[in-house]
């Protein structure tokens, strides 16, 4: 399916309808009664039962409910906002053994991610904010005990945070497939779209003033909320 009928218009991450014979979810051959639709999100192709979903894509520009395929849904909707909101991590110190708050969260443009030093007694954050780009993050996992997430950067250097099981599970499947959809839209985009140049995921600079604005009110919220919920749960008295 060409965008708006124009295969000139078509957006430079989508996987051409020549190269997709069958849906990537599924498996269905594409025919006569079989469509061919495209998930906004990743660009890959899909058979309507795969992309019934419809969600808006703010941190792609995109204001308006759009087809997307059901793994992008899940994360837009479920694991998006968990990264956006940010959540308390603990960083022990190597020679000392003392521990201290970190709180993560992914950047408004979705771009990367930002932590600063949280402090037990008022929650306050008392450090400039430091920052890892996604483009320098190579994969995701969590260490054996469950309780790290480990972030690997180009060159080898890793970073770990930790936090219960539960959170560090979440927190990575959510970072993990974030990294997947910016990797897999810039493989669609050299493949298919003729972009030559290395893997940069999205910036600012490519959001209308208003959409950035929306992120970061939205995102704004996410994190007065959590971080309110922390201090409660902090401070029960």
């Amino acid at each position: 399916m060409d965008w708006c009928g124009l295969a000139a218009a078509r957006p430079a991450h989508w996987v051409p309808d020549a190269h997709a014979l069958c849906c990537f979810a599924c498996g269905t051959s594409f025919g006569a009664l079989i469509r061919r639709h495209h998930c906004r999100c990743c660009g890959a192709v899909f058979c309507h039962a795969c992309s019934s979903r419809s969600t808006s894509l703010h941190g792609w520009g995109l204001e308006q409910s759009v087809r997307v395929c059901e793994e992008c849904y899940s994360f837009e909707v479920s694991q998006l906002p968990v990264l956006l909101a940010g959540d308390l991590f603990w960083r022990t110190a190597r020679w000392t053994g003392t521990r201290s708050g970190r709180y993560l969260r992914l950047s408004a443009d979705q771009s990367a991610i930002i932590w600063t030093t949280w402090r037990d007694d008022s929650g306050a954050e008392t450090s400039a904010e430091r920052t890892l780009p996604l483009s320098n993050l190579r994969f995701v996992s969590v260490a054996q005990d469950g309780r790290r997430i480990e972030l690997h950067k180009d060159g080898g250097e890793m970073l770990s945070f930790e936090a219960e099981a539960a959170q560090t599970a979440a927190w990575a499947a959510a970072l993990a497939r974030l990294v997947a959809i910016l990797k897999q839209r810039h493989s669609y985009e050299r493949l298919y779209g003729g972009r030559i140049e290395s893997f940069s995921p999205r910036s600012k600079a490519i959001l209308a003033p208003r959409i950035r604005l929306c992120l970061e009110r939205r995102q704004q919220q996410l994190v007065s909320s959590n971080q309110a919920k922390l201090l409660a749960a902090m401070n029960p008295n």
